[in-house]
């Protein structure tokens, strides 16, 4: 009779534990990071950087003016997403990512340099482009938003800004040719 009592009671306990297990939260409830949303034109500030996205440009083409001027053309179509980056408290290296549709990209190395991509100082903004080849058929006329995401260091249990961007924005410039011009700094 204990024999089966204590069975029992195992059985008991061991369908309680998986019962709760599947109440836990998943590591990116717990690991979430903070999202500080934004639309063109806003800045958005987080505990780390402060950012804003100022226009995007979409074309098949960018030419380089910086180190050794070159005409580049798109594998699918450049999206160049110019803004504006600060970090608030020390020197701080931003990670920046582009949603459209189902795919996330990063920055381009095609150009040769990373030109919002480096170290930001805190208190001095930085105003440049973020270049990115994606399918042209994801942004084409007509399609929904699209999100650029920068965060600095580990995004979880921290600030990430988050720009909706919607494609038939007036900050959004269509052309067949992008020029492309360094990064400046533009306060102390």
């Amino acid at each position: 009779m204990r024999r089966a009592l204590r069975a029992l009671a195992t059985a008991v306990v061991i369908a309680a534990a998986a019962w709760m297990w599947h109440d836990l939260p998943t590591p990116d409830d717990v690991y979430a990071p903070f999202d500080v949303h934004a639309g063109m034109g806003q800045q958005a500030t987080g505990r780390p950087i402060a950012a804003q996205v100022t226009g995007v440009r979409i074309g098949p083409r960018v030419r380089k003016q910086q180190y050794a001027p070159v005409l580049l053309d798109a594998i699918g179509t450049w999206v160049v997403v110019d803004g504006e980056a600060m970090s608030t408290r020390a020197d701080a290296v931003p990670t920046v990512e582009l949603i459209v549709g189902p795919n996330t990209y990063v920055p381009t190395h095609r150009l040769g340099f990373m030109p919002m991509v480096g170290s930001l100082a805190p208190g001095i903004a930085v105003r440049g482009p973020w270049a990115f080849d994606v399918p042209a058929d994801l942004v084409a006329p007509g399609r929904p938003n699209m999100t650029l995401r920068v965060w600095v260091g580990d995004w979880r249990q921290d600030s990430r800004l988050v720009f909706d961007i919607p494609l038939d924005g007036p900050r959004v410039q269509r052309s067949d040719l992008i020029r492309f011009e360094p990064a400046t700094q533009v306060g102390t």
